[in-house]
């Protein structure tokens, strides 16, 4: 029984109604998995303008090697991914960023961060907004978005942690 099964992909279109995902052209994405494993190499996805690279590898369970996965994001257009997200857009922008995994899938740690550029929430328009996060039983996300109305800028710090990881004690004055 060999350790694991390779995918070779030369060609891949995943259609949904708000547009087409696909293979970047000329590439040869590679997908292995095992029991202890999944990795991908050369993995770069496209969505009108925008890309999303993907290399490395997920751990399965906790006792085998520790994840190593990164995904760069590349000019992708938030309208475009909250509608495939959600339905009709209430957002814009362009965002780049890169997210980094590790752990395993049963104890998952994401370091994050993202930049949208030229956005628009609702009837707020804004140059850049920067947020970064980690997140594995505790979550933090900073935020920083010069506004381009009159100058202001806003920042938020949102902490949060996963119930499951707090003592009883600890929980009980959280919920109080």
């Amino acid at each position: 029984r060999p350790e694991f099964s390779e995918v070779r992909v030369r060609r891949l279109s995943l259609g949904l109604d708000t547009g087409t995902w696909t293979l970047a052209p000329g590439r040869e994405a590679v997908v292995r998995y095992g029991p202890d494993a999944i990795e991908a190499h050369d993995v770069v996805l496209t969505y009108g303008t925008g890309t999303i690279d993907v290399e490395g590898r997920v751990a399965r369970t906790a006792g085998s090697p520790a994840s190593a996965l990164r995904l760069d994001l590349h000019g992708l257009q938030v309208a475009d991914l909250y509608a495939m997200a959600l339905g009709t857009p209430r957002a814009s922008g362009t965002l780049d960023g890169r997210v980094d995994l590790s752990g395993s899938l049963a104890d998952p740690v994401a370091q994050a961060t993202m930049t949208i550029r030229d956005g628009r929430v609702a009837d707020v328009t804004f140059s850049r907004v920067t947020a970064a996060t980690s997140a594995s039983k505790r979550m933090r996300i900073c935020a920083v978005c010069p506004s381009t109305r009159a100058s202001s800028i806003c920042a938020c710090s949102i902490e949060t942690r996963r119930l499951s990881s707090v003592s009883p004690a600890a929980s009980r004055s959280l919920i109080a």
